[in-house]
């Protein structure tokens, strides 16, 4: 029960973080007008910059996908265990 209870709150934290991030991206992008954010620049500056995430952001979602991955590795052999426990000890079974 814990570790279902952990891996929920994991998986939303890991969400409310991601959209976390897209959105002060957005917002610093096309909404916020004030001096140190894109909307008010110089449209000089604007053509001439550029904006790209690199590879850290690259990497992140390899994470992500991984953690996913192992995740549903997890459930697949925690179902196998519950299996081979309702064999092994069928008293206990529900």
């Amino acid at each position: 029960m814990l570790i279902s209870c952990f891996r929920k709150h994991l998986m939303l934290c890991l969400g409310a973080a991601m959209v976390g991030w897209h959105y002060t991206q957005y917002m610093e992008k096309y909404v916020l007008e004030e001096a140190p954010f894109y909307k008010s620049w110089e449209p000089v500056l604007k053509s001439t910059s550029r904006y790209h995430n690199g590879y850290s952001y690259i990497a992140s979602w390899f994470g992500i996908g991984f953690l996913l991955l192992s995740s549903l590795c997890m459930l697949i052999a925690n179902c196998y265990v519950n299996v081979s426990y309702r064999h092994l000890f069928p008293d206990f079974a529900k």
